[in-house]
């Protein structure tokens, strides 16, 4: 689950909170159209540039993709603008939930750029795991996104996935695949194998969708192809976008700590094949709050740092990880 970007180079100048008719204009269609989940007024405001940039097909996806995981915006706050193109915009979902709207627009009207960003509050005391968990891989991988604040970690506004982890195996040089990148096979973490990162039951398992190619992504199976286990009476673990027939458990089976039980695709709502790893206090992602996962006995590297022994902790965004 990679994170909603859409590219806008702009200049700070001098903020006021005038906001032009036009840009008004636009704000209106942004929000309508999020609302009701209609992509194609936006679109059709995009300038030639950013229409090649962010076809219909990439905006729907970003744009459904932020909507499941913020909802509907509720109120918007008056625009501050940075220049008489430039301004943002802060609308309010749900509670402790937003979204901030950065946009540019050209002489002609049309939106020359646009980055949306969701905003939340941060926890200070996580509620954590009560089970230590071992790195579900033997392999080296990479934390892209995970950690306890939104800037660590975009998949923070959402309850269930606040502390997800979305971890995924790079080279030396910071790629994540070899060649062109363009088949399923160039990237280093797929088909990986993935293990069980404790003893527990079962309780879910999606299996059938299909790997995407890479950059494609499917919001309407967001999870893809997942295992979820219980480990304690109150935690559940999800692992999603997993290779298609891979899966090696099934529902109501028990597990080891260490057991492979599948390997790590590109199913679902996802850019390229990496692992989804989050924990819950409820079996069901709607209704659950997630949990600050700890593990046990792992080593960790920061960037340009030493690799560290670690008891006991939750890797974050930019560690290089692996299990003893």
């Amino acid at each position: 689950m990679r994170a909603l970007i859409l590219v806008l180079s702009m200049v700070i100048m001098m903020q006021t909170s005038f906001a032009t008719p036009s840009f008004n204009s636009v704000v209106k269609t942004l929000v309508d159209s999020y609302n009701h989940r209609d992509w194609n007024p936006i679109e059709a405001l995009f300038d030639k540039q950013m229409a090649t940039a962010v076809p219909l097909n990439r905006l729907t996806a970003i744009g459904n993709m932020t909507y499941q995981q913020c909802g509907a915006i509720q109120s918007v706050e008056p625009a501050v603008m940075t220049s008489p193109s430039i301004g943002t915009i802060t609308a309010h979902c749900r509670e402790g939930i937003g979204l901030v709207f950065t946009v540019s627009m050209d002489e002609d009207g049309h939106i020359s750029g646009l980055f949306i960003k969701p905003v939340s509050g941060e926890t200070a005391h996580p509620p954590q795991s009560a089970v230590h968990y071992r790195l579900p891989f033997k392999e080296k991988w990479y934390v892209f996104w995970g950690g306890p604040t939104v800037q660590e970690n975009y998949h923070h506004p959402v309850l269930s996935q606040r502390y997800a982890i979305d971890f995924l195996i790079r080279n030396a040089s910071g790629l994540t695949h070899r060649g062109s990148g363009d088949k399923l096979s160039d990237y280093y973490a797929y088909g990986k194998t993935i293990l069980a990162p404790a003893g527990g039951k079962v309780v879910m398992v999606v299996s059938g969708a299909p790997d995407n190619p890479p950059g494609v992504m499917d919001p309407f199976i967001a999870v893809g192809n997942c295992i979820e286990l219980q480990t304690a009476p109150h935690e559940y673990v999800i692992m999603a976008h997993l290779k298609p027939g891979s899966i090696r458990v099934h529902t109501g089976e028990r597990v080891k700590a260490g057991q492979p039980i599948a390997l790590c695709g590109n199913s679902g709502n996802t850019s390229e094949p990496h692992l989804h790893f989050q924990i819950q206090n409820r079996f069901n992602m709607a209704e659950a709050v997630g949990l600050y996962p700890m593990f046990a006995d792992y080593r960790s590297q920061a960037e340009d740092g030493p690799m560290k022994e670690v008891k006991l902790g939750s890797p974050v965004r930019g560690e290089l990880v692996e299990a003893k």
